[in-house]
């Protein structure tokens, strides 16, 4: 009895004296070991070659408040990239639940470019209460629609 008293006083001193619990530091110990072999392991194997980002010269950005996308305005910016010689794909990215996604546009070249920017944000209204709807240049150059405000 007295030597399992000694040894509980032991394991005590030691938790208090060494910062922790001495099964914490155990389980501390080994996570590390295994993370220090994962690292060496992953570092010994071949790198993935790296992903290529899709680059979108125009990308449109069709939101929603509760009620949907604008649907006149996501049709008018379909047909345009549908029937433009000068675009090269505009690949649809659905992301909501209420018809949200982005449309990214690729095209042959920067007066293209431009030219289906211009269009597009020419359509797309100062304030909307139904849905937000944004479009962005590859060169910075965005607009988008705000919700309106309580004047």
């Amino acid at each position: 009895m007295r030597a399992a008293f000694g040894l509980i006083a032991l394991v005590m001193l030691a938790a208090c004296e060494g910062g922790g619990d001495p099964v914490e530091q155990a389980l501390r110990e080994t996570a590390a070991a295994n993370h220090s072999a994962a690292t060496r392991e992953t570092a010994s194997a071949e790198p993935a070659p790296p992903a290529t980002p899709a680059v979108c010269d125009i990308e449109v950005t069709f939101g929603s408040y509760g009620g949907g996308v604008d649907g006149d305005l996501r049709e008018a910016v379909s047909a345009l990239t549908r029937n433009d010689p000068g675009v090269i794909e505009a690949e649809n990215k659905p992301w909501g639940r209420e018809g949200e996604s982005t449309l990214c546009i690729r095209t042959k070249d920067e007066v293209t470019a431009n030219r289906i920017y211009g269009t597009i944000a020419a359509q797309i209204p100062q304030t909307s209460t139904r849905a937000p709807t944004s479009v962005r240049h590859r060169d910075g150059r965005s607009r988008a629609s705000t919700y309106p405000t309580a004047s």
